[in-house]
C-alpha cells in the first residue's frame, strides 16, 4: 500500500509540475524569480523520485541509478546559477526548458520502475 501511495503522489506532483512548467515555457516574461520557483518544484520532484526508488518494494536497477545520478548533478549545476550568469530571458528559458527535460526524464524513471 505504501508505494502506490508513493507513486500516486510522484505521479501527482509530476503531472501538476509538468503542467506548471508548459504554462510558464507560454509565459514571455521569465524572470529569475519564477526560474527558481520551478528549480525549488523540479527539486521536490526529484527527492520524492528518489524517496521512492529508495523503497524497499523498489527493486534495485543500475540505469535507474545512473539516470537519478546524472539528473542530481544537472539539478546541483542548476543550482549554482544566480543572476550573473543569466543574461536575458532567452538564457532563462534554455535553463527552464533543460528543467522541463529533466521533469519529464523522472518521469520516465518512475515509469520503469519494478514494484
Amino acid at each position: 500500500m505504501y508505494i502506490i501511495y508513493n507513486i500516486y503522489v510522484v505521479l501527482s506532483i509530476y503531472l501538476k509540475s509538468a503542467d506548471k512548467y508548459l504554462n510558464l515555457w507560454r509565459d514571455i516574461n521569465m524572470d529569475m524569480e519564477t526560474l527558481q520557483d520551478n528549480f525549488a518544484t523540479l527539486t521536490d520532484v526529484y527527492n520524492t523520485v528518489v524517496d521512492l526508488y529508495n523503497n524497499d518494494g523498489i527493486e534495485q536497477d543500475d540505469d535507474i541509478e545512473d539516470l537519478l545520478n546524472q539528473t542530481k548533478e544537472v539539478i546541483e549545476e542548476v543550482g549554482e546559477l544566480d543572476e550573473n550568469d543569466l543574461n536575458n530571458e532567452s538564457d532563462m528559458i534554455k535553463i527552464n526548458d533543460t528543467m522541463v527535460t529533466l521533469l519529464e526524464a523522472l518521469g520516465g524513471i518512475v515509469d520503469s520502475m519494478q514494484y
